[in-house]
């Protein structure tokens, strides 16, 4: 049975899920899509951009993870705003981070939608509704189940990134290839057609609007600390593994695509 604490909540969150949902969480339907338009607008260097991102989401998470380590509660940030800094800043970040997720969770159905469709030719919006059903049952299951549940997806996608990692190797090296091969491409793409920001420097920093859009997700690990019966020694783990695996997941196959691809 789960354990409760004294506040009600019920601790029935392992180590293993913290971190997996804190991993899973970052990697949607709009991380394969946003991709492609940060790729298109910044060129090469778009893995600079997830680098970047990765440096602040990691100085992100070491602050949320202290907090929630010192003081766990199902409020996470929005409870510290208010113990901290105001009521009033408390409550706007409460509603922002609410209409946050009201318009992200949409726009990862339809993303998703958009990917089944390409790959079953079934209307994308049909895919959206399922996986918006599907979304809201995980969330109205008891909090060990939920916990499963995210675990096993998220295996799902890192398999899935580590699966395109080892496929764009092959490609690489040209071990694997169509009609014509080309051969073992090196830089021939990294600084083809203008090197790595044909568009200029500046798209770096106007991409980083959409690519941080990615990362989004992360901040869960502060709010499953308060499920978690051991937040001590479980939240540092998961920030620790979490940072490095978004090191691994997020700008490895990025660096990947960025080889292999031709933006001609």
């Amino acid at each position: 049975m789960s354990k409760i604490s004294v506040d009600g909540l019920h601790r029935g969150l392992k180590s293993r899920h913290v971190d997996l949902i804190a991993l899973g969480g970052i990697i949607g339907s709009c991380y394969f899509l946003g991709t492609g338009e940060v790729v298109a607008e910044v060129g090469p260097a778009a893995f600079l951009a997830y680098i970047l991102g990765g440096v602040i989401i990691y100085l992100t998470m070491l602050c949320m993870g202290e907090l929630s380590v010192a003081i766990p509660m199902s409020g996470s940030f929005i409870t510290y705003a208010a113990d901290y800094i105001s009521p009033s800043v408390a409550c706007a970040t409460g509603w922002s981070y609410w209409l946050n997720w009201v318009i992200y969770i949409p726009s990862e159905c339809v993303a998703a939608g958009i990917i089944m469709q390409a790959l079953t030719n079934i209307d994308g919006y049909i895919w959206a509704i399922c996986f918006g059903c599907l979304i809201t049952f995980i969330n109205l299951c008891r909090v060990t189940l939920f916990g499963e549940i995210e675990f096993w997806l998220a295996l799902i996608k890192i398999f899935a990134l580590i699966g395109f990692v080892v496929l764009s190797l092959l490609i690489f090296f040209g071990l694997l290839h169509g009609e014509h091969d080309h051969g073992y491409i090196g830089s021939e793409y990294l600084f083809k057609s203008g090197g790595l920001f044909p568009n200029g420097g500046l798209t770096l920093l106007i991409a980083m609007v959409l690519m941080l859009v990615n990362y989004q997700g992360s901040e869960i690990i502060g709010i499953a600390a308060g499920e978690s019966p051991d937040p001590e020694k479980t939240i540092p783990k998961a920030i620790s593994r979490v940072c490095f695996r978004i090191l691994c997941l997020y700008i490895l196959p990025v660096f990947c695509l960025v080889l292999i691809f031709s933006l001609e």
